[in-house]
């Protein structure tokens, strides 16, 4: 869905000004939107989103390898990780290119003094990729700076430099984007939640994003830990535990130290104020790890203290294990099983040559269709075509199946449509086979599709809509 959405905003936005008016509510920064808008001007095949994705997320891993100061058990383990190999490479989304430029940030940080400036455009970019990156690329940014009035005085001038400028206009460029008009609803939600209920997001999140063990005893492997749908006090429990973790590793490096808790604090109050609690964004914990032990690296390289400090090792690399296993196992179970449910829809409706049917649903499922049908959907929340979610609408979207029954009734926009949901609307009904539902329409069902790794967006039911005059 995700992936859809803003797929369509560049497909269906009819000028970048449009573009800009579209992205208004989404709080992102435009960087992949712009991208996606400039691709939808030569096709409509969303083939060519994930072709960029993988050039970005390939890109990632080449300079990874070439420049990240770990061995090689240590890289191959990193980029077949979870978030390397399924989260940040499958899934084409802005998160690869926040990732790029934080490598390739960390790339320069052995030429820190000398570079700064360049150091600085990459976090700059990176900062106007995704709004969680932000975070971590001002953190980084901070830590440069510590690093420079605590241990290098003489760099003590780096606060004003040409760097610094270029990293405020870039957290001014990017708050400029993200933040939504006056009228948005996105905070809604949040209103009623206490403080100790907003916090436990971030307070989960470092333990979820440092092990990231779906659970594989359901095909919805999706956003889940099985930690946590075991036992939830024993998850509790780590999930406090685990941010004794930098705490070991870098106790002697005080430059890594700041730049672990600092960037966690910051990364606590992002979930704080949006709540956002998917695995995607629990991520970048474990990137602020791996940054964290790439800018240790330039203390202890020389040191031969810390190769003696084996626990460090042993943490470091269960991590990295756990991490490794079950990035091997999600990309498996990607290529055993579908993600969604959108592409074989599609498929079945060429099939049955019903390509120039008007498609009705109930909301944004119906964006997950469009791409691969190449139209807009009619979407019964909002009763008008539409592609991409507009996050701003009011609509209550919780229908009954009644509900729907009564909204498609008044439905009159074609004599035959194609009607999609993700349950059997209409009961059981014989494939193929045209029933009288009610005095207004009759359904003949097309297909019925099974399970995929998207909960929500499996078992997808199509029928065919006739109706009467």
């Amino acid at each position: 869905l995700d992936e859809a959405h803003h797929w369509l905003l560049g497909r269906d936005s009819t000028s970048f000004s449009n573009l800009l008016h579209n992205t208004r509510y989404e709080g992102h920064p435009l960087f992949w939107n712009i991208l996606l808008f400039y691709i939808t001007r030569i096709t409509s095949n969303p083939f060519w989103m994930q072709f960029l994705h993988i050039i970005v997320s390939t890109t990632t891993v080449i300079i990874f390898l070439k420049k990240a100061p770990f061995n090689w058990i240590f890289k191959g383990l990193f980029i077949f990780s979870y978030f390397m190999f399924f989260e940040y490479n499958i899934i084409s989304r802005n998160y690869a290119l926040g990732l790029l430029f934080i490598i390739l940030a960390c790339s320069m940080y052995n030429k820190r003094k000398e570079k700064f400036t360049l150091l600085c455009i990459y976090l700059a970019i990176a900062i106007n990729t995704h709004l969680i990156f932000s975070v971590l690329a001002f953190g980084i940014y901070c830590t440069l700076i510590f690093e420079s009035i605590t241990i290098d005085a003489k760099n003590s001038k780096l606060l004003l430099s040409k760097g610094s400028i270029i990293i405020i206009l870039a957290i001014l460029f990017c708050l400029i984007q993200v933040i939504p008009p006056i009228d948005t609803y996105f905070f809604e939600k949040n209103e009623h939640l206490s403080f100790i209920e907003r916090t436990r997001i971030g307070f989960t999140s470092f333990f979820k994003g440092l092990f990231t063990i779906p659970d594989f005893r359901t095909i919805h492997f999706w956003n889940s830990n099985i930690i946590v749908n075991i036992n939830k006090t024993v998850a509790a429990s780590l999930c406090l535990i685990v941010y004794i973790i930098p705490y070991l590793l870098f106790r002697k490096n005080k430059v890594s130290l700041f730049f672990s808790y600092t960037t966690l604090f910051g990364i606590n109050i992002f979930y704080y104020i949006t709540q956002l609690s998917s695995t995607r964004q629990f991520g970048i914990t474990f990137i602020i790890l791996i940054v964290a032990l790439w800018i240790h690296y330039e203390w202890y390289k020389n040191n031969n203290e810390f190769k003696q400090y084996t626990l460090s090792k042993y943490i470091v690399y269960f991590i990295l294990i756990v991490q490794f296993l079950s990035g091997i196992y999600t990309y498996g179970m990607d290529i055993k099983y579908p993600f969604a449910s959108s592409k074989r829809v599609s498929e079945i409706i060429n099939e049955n040559n019903l390509a120039g049917i008007a498609v009705v649903t109930s909301f944004c499922e119906g964006t997950i269709f469009s791409p691969y049908l190449k139209k807009k959907v009619y979407f019964l929340c909002g009763d008008d075509y539409a592609s991409f979610c507009n996050w701003n609408q009011h609509f209550n979207c919780d229908y009954t199946n009644d509900a729907i029954l009564e909204k498609l009734s008044k439905l009159q926009i074609n004599k035959t449509v194609l009607f999609i949901a993700n349950e059997s609307i209409f009961g059981n009904l014989n494939i193929s086979e045209w029933h009288n539902v009610n005095k207004f329409y009759k359904a003949k069902p097309i297909a019925s599709l099974g399970v995929s790794v998207l909960k929500k967006l499996s078992n997808y039911q199509i029928y065919l809509l006739e109706f009467k005059q």
